[in-house]
């Protein structure tokens, strides 16, 4: 494993937000969801599997980046900025979870329709975070927010999805759920270092674009506010246009019948 990690220890210049690198990444983000959204028609069974599969492609690829990060960038020393649960790391858990689950499992289809696709989305707006000196980390950055792109797809478009009202209150049920088990990793484990699972933490500032400057001028609890607010408003439009989506591609299929 070790000498794995340092065959991936390549360094460049650091590419610049909306630049070259960008685009070809959102080019191939593009690719992606064509590709994701052309297996629209996939039995449940298939699509089922396929999302386990990419859950284990997630969790393998979070191993090897954890064990990157651990070696290489921080020298043996855990950084608990990068531990594992932030919002674009919970398809991890829930593709893996979902072969098992009987009850609740359109709410985590439905969750992962909207947050999935919502995170691989919103980080292209903002790709800051994922712009650093590492070939590597630069890399697996961007192709992680694509397979979240395709599994937001092929949750959209899947029978299981619940695209009604009741199913958005029960996708956000379940995001208030994981992002109050974020603040308390964020307060437990504040002790071993800088942490903001969600970017939602008590004692630092929210670091995305625009928030940013709402925690420097009014304080860290109101840059968290508007964060969290923006977070169910963006999932709720994802779920909205799920819902339009869906209800266009029944109808041109009818038609084509």
């Amino acid at each position: 494993m070790r000498a794995l990690v340092l065959m991936l220890g390549w360094m460049w210049k650091t590419p610049e937000p909306y630049g070259l690198f960008h685009a070809l990444m959102a080019g191939l983000a593009g690719l992606s969801a064509l590709g994701a959204w052309r297996l629209r028609g996939l039995k449940e069974s298939r699509r089922q599997k396929l999302l386990f599969c990419l859950g284990v492609l997630l969790a393998g690829g979070e191993v090897l980046k954890q064990v990157f990060r651990f070696l290489i960038v921080d020298q043996g020393v855990y950084n608990w900025w990068y531990f594992p649960f932030q919002l674009c790391s919970m398809p991890i858990y829930l593709c893996l979870l979902l072969p098992r689950l009987k009850k609740g499992r359109r709410t985590v289809v439905t969750f992962l329709a909207d947050f999935a696709l919502l995170g691989g989305i919103a980080v292209y707006l903002d790709p800051s975070d994922m712009l650093s000196p590492s070939v590597f980390l630069t890399l697996f950055s961007f192709l992680w927010h694509d397979l979240l792109i395709i599994i937001g797809i092929l949750c959209g478009t899947s029978d299981a999805m619940q695209e009604d009202f009741r199913g958005a209150l029960k996708m956000l049920g379940l995001f208030g759920l994981l992002a109050g088990i974020a603040e308390m990793l964020n307060v437990t484990l504040s002790r071993y270092g800088e942490l903001s699972m969600f970017y939602l933490s008590p004692k630092l500032a929210n670091t995305q674009l625009g928030f940013r400057e709402i925690a420097r001028l009014w304080g860290i609890p109101a840059g968290n506010f508007c964060y969290f607010l923006a977070m169910i408003a963006g999932g709720l439009l994802i779920h909205t246009l799920w819902r339009r989506i869906r209800q266009k591609d029944r109808s041109t299929r009818e038609q084509d019948v």
